[in-house]
């Protein structure tokens, strides 16, 4: 079940709507919001930051995502902190906002690609023979998108860089995260960055 917070009655409309095949169930007040929590847990909430009164989001047992109507790199890293999985622009497509909460719903992180790249860029640089604890073996493009992803570019970027498509991007990433374990891209990076 899918639960939105939000006072705005046209974004809970086109939630509502994106989701139409799930059980969702939109809350413009807090009280109706908490009973809801309580009675009927969620796999994920949906919180309109814009429109809504202020709670304590790390008290969610449950996939946080939270809609800002600009979304900023700082107000991201604090609602990382607080443990929000997913941070985005509530004007969103349909079809971005499916793809968030299918990231959060199997743990993975969702940010607009501006603030992935920039909390990648600010990571603190290691030696990759030292983050790297496993013998996984990476094919040499493999070890391309690794490299370009642990530098903060987004898959267009990666894909223009390499002279190849978006989708051999995914593939080659998809591949990598199947012989790391590791869940998403953040993930990767902070694992291979390099000086």
């Amino acid at each position: 079940m899918i639960i939105i917070f939000s006072r705005d009655k046209f974004l809970c409309d086109n939630l509502i709507k994106t989701f139409e095949s799930e059980a969702v169930f939109c809350s413009a007040g807090f009280d109706e919001f908490r009973k809801k929590m309580k009675e009927k847990s969620g796999d994920v909430v949906i919180v309109d930051i814009a429109n809504t009164a202020p709670f304590d989001i790390t008290k969610l047992k449950c996939g946080s995502i939270v809609l800002s109507g600009v979304p900023k790199f700082n107000e991201a890293v604090k609602l990382m902190r607080f443990g929000v999985r997913g941070y985005g622009n509530r004007a969103m497509m349909p079809d971005n906002m499916r793809q968030v909460v299918n990231s959060v719903r199997s743990g993975q992180v969702w940010m607009p690609p501006f603030i992935i790249s920039k909390l990648i860029s600010n990571m603190p640089v290691g030696d990759l023979s030292e983050n790297q604890t496993d013998d996984v073996e990476f094919s040499e493009r493999e070890s391309q998108v690794v490299k370009h992803v642990s530098s903060g570019l987004s898959n267009k970027e990666i894909a223009q860089e390499m002279g190849i498509t978006v989708r051999t991007v995914k593939a080659h990433l998809t591949s990598i995260f199947t012989k790391t374990g590791l869940r998403d891209r953040v993930a990767l990076a902070l694992k291979y960055k390099q000086a």
